[in-house]
């Protein structure tokens, strides 16, 4: 029997120390409901379900991203559904009623004001179509910037041995210009043989225009009057028989030069050119109504400046935007270190009544102008002109949006000895433009995207630094027709595509996964007018009412393609969805298994090791009674 170390004591408490720490494990395991509560329960079990968790919340994240996505879709799907329905199937109703011979023009003129407000609602619609502020319908093509123009050709039709200016469509197919030099104004059928010619005494005639009745507008100029006369410009109202209906002119401010006249979609008439306010050359507009009376006039330059400036400011050409205002275009001059003596290319947008909003001027330290411009779907324009950077004139094109931002701009030379010039712009049938100057001593078309992109360009017989290619018409058949101080020429164009171009919508990409890679591209698209090609419907005339059903079933095919589309989308993702969700409910039970604890199995433990507890603490009892046994060897 022995005292020193009392082993069976020191047994029983190695049992019973045991025994707590079971209970205690099994109390934690109890109480959190997990098997692994720190690395040292299981070190490996705790990497795996770490690994899983993280897995688990990615599959979270990623089912809600799924859901976020079908609703974007949604959401552009939606937007396009009311482009077609009731916007584009009205359009193609009024189409259908402007192709009966019942209506008359004037009849038809009157449906395409309802059509170019279905137009603004259209681009309402897919200009405001947003989720969380990502734009659904509105997205430009991206395209690779990388281009090199590829040669283009074209295939002669006929041509018209009449030097010409402001040159225009007229209802039946064919045109009215003026010829040069006379300034005399004069009509073309649709195959270019003169229909009338019409000589007006003691004026110049700079534009002519056929009106919404039938008739005519022209502008003149009569030199010979006094700067501040009535009698300068001259506005002449014809029938269809050349009767003259009324005449008329700009009174009130100094009035130098007309240079174009436009009717507009209110039946009014407008006048851009030159005129002062005080001293030098101003921009100058004038507004009359259908009766010849002068509405209202703007006179914008330097010499309205504060302190007064003495530049050369002027207005070359006129366009009316989609919201009821106009765009002048033409040039303005730059002061520079205390003179005006550059000239810069000028753009100024004014409202319906003629009052200024802004102003914006593009050039460099030479003489620049703005010749021509043409409005875009989205509030803006496109212009064509000249750029003078001192070494060299170029030609220059560039973009504006409806806030008067330059968001392009390039400029046409390889020459450093030739002066360049762009001065026409009409849209093509495939949204592109066609682009007409004088390039390097040579007529040049060429052919610009949306983004300004040159694709493609052809040099053309004749030209110089005298000639001029003055106005560019894209015609309902798909030919076009330009006239220059050399003639008139009716056209087809063709260009092969562009090996470095490739076009693409922009895409969201939706991570619908839990780990990298796992993304789903959305394709978002574009439902403005021009993009679905109905930006130049004109339902004026029967012929251009029937051309528009076929390019209204265009786009509404278009749409429903696109509309699909997106349904597809819709159906992937909501597939993409419920594997998300099953494959989280799966590997949620699989990390349960590793690190949630078996309620049962612990409160058996539990039990196990209080009783095992009980007795180890009884047993410590019994032994530490033992060595009282040697007390009765002392006795």
């Amino acid at each position: 029997m022995r005292i020193g170390h009392n082993i069976t004591s020191l047994n029983s408490l190695n049992r019973l120390n045991k025994n707590n720490k079971s209970i205690t494990s099994s109390l934690e395991r109890l109480s959190s409901g997990l098997r692994i509560n720190i690395a040292a329960d299981d070190a490996a079990g705790l990497a795996i379900s770490e690994k899983m968790r993280a897995q688990i919340r990615g599959l979270s994240q990623a089912a809600r991203n799924t859901q976020d996505g079908i609703s974007l879709i949604q959401t552009a799907e939606s937007g396009l559904g009311t482009i077609q329905d009731p916007n584009l199937l009205r359009l193609r109703e009024l189409a259908i009623q402007a192709s009966n011979d019942t209506l008359t023009n004037f009849d038809r003129t009157l449906i395409q004001k309802e059509v170019e407000q279905i137009k603004l609602g259209i681009n309402d619609i897919a200009n405001n179509t947003q989720f969380n502020g990502i734009h659904l319908l509105n997205n430009d093509l991206e395209v690779n910037t990388n281009i090199t123009p590829v040669q283009g050709n074209i295939s002669t039709n006929w041509t018209a041995n009449i030097p010409a200016r402001d040159l225009s469509k007229t209802s039946d197919g064919g045109y009215v210009g003026i010829r040069i030099p006379g300034n005399n104004p004069f009509k073309l059928d649709s195959m270019g043989n003169l229909v009338w010619s019409q000589a007006i005494p003691n004026m110049d005639v700079y534009s002519i225009k056929e009106s919404s009745d039938g008739g005519y507008i022209l502008l003149g100029n009569d030199f010979s009057a006094g700067a501040i006369s009535d009698q300068r410009i001259n506005i002449i109202k014809w029938d269809a028989n050349l009767n003259e209906q009324w005449s008329t002119g700009v009174s009130g401010v100094y009035s130098i030069m007309g240079n174009e006249v436009i009717e507009t979609s209110d039946g009014s008439f407008i006048v851009a050119g030159t005129g002062s306010g005080i001293q030098n050359w101003d921009g100058l507009m004038a507004k009359f109504n259908s009766s010849g009376v002068q509405q209202s006039t703007s006179i914008v330059g330097s010499s309205q400046s504060n302190p007064v400036g003495y530049g050369s400011e002027e207005f070359n050409s006129i366009i009316e935007t989609a919201d009821g205002g106009y765009l002048a275009i033409g040039s303005s001059s730059l002061k520079l270190n205390g003179s005006y003596t550059d000239k810069s290319s000028w753009v100024v947008k004014y409202d319906s009544n003629l009052n200024p909003l802004w102003d914006t001027r593009v050039g460099a330290a030479g003489d620049d102008e703005g010749y021509r411009a043409i409005a875009t779907s989205d509030g803006g324009a496109i212009i064509v002109g000249s750029y003078n950077d001192s070494t060299k004139t170029s030609g220059l094109i560039y973009k504006l949006d409806s806030s008067g931002n330059v968001l392009w701009e390039k400029n046409i030379s390889n020459e450093t000895s030739n002066s360049s010039q762009l001065t026409s712009i009409t849209e093509m049938k495939d949204g592109n433009y066609i682009v007409g100057g004088i390039v390097d001593n040579n007529y040049r078309l060429s052919i610009f995207d949306p983004q300004g992109n040159e694709l493609a360009n052809v040099n053309l017989n004749g030209g110089g630094s005298t000639d001029r290619l003055n106005n560019i018409i894209s015609n309902d058949d798909g030919s076009y027709t330009f006239s220059t101080t050399t003639g008139i020429t009716n056209f087809n164009v063709s260009y092969g595509s562009n090996p470095g171009t490739t076009y693409d919508y922009k895409t969201v990409n939706l991570q619908v996964g839990a780990n990298s890679g796992n993304n789903f591209a959305v394709k978002l698209t574009d439902a403005r007018t021009t993009a679905l090609g109905i930006a130049d419907i004109d339902l004026s005339t029967r012929q251009g009412a029937e051309l528009a059903i076929s390019k209204i079933d265009k786009a509404i095919n278009t749409v429903s393609s696109r509309r699909s589309m997106y349904g597809a989308y819709q159906n992937a993702l909501e597939h993409i969805h419920n594997n998300l969700t099953n494959y989280e409910v799966n590997l949620t039970a699989a990390e349960s298994r590793i690190r949630d604890a078996d309620m049962a199995k612990e409160m058996m433990k539990l039990t196990k090791y209080n009783v095992l507890s009980q007795a180890s603490q009884a047993m410590l009892a019994q032994a530490n009674q033992q060595p009282q046994g040697v007390l009765e060897l002392l006795k």
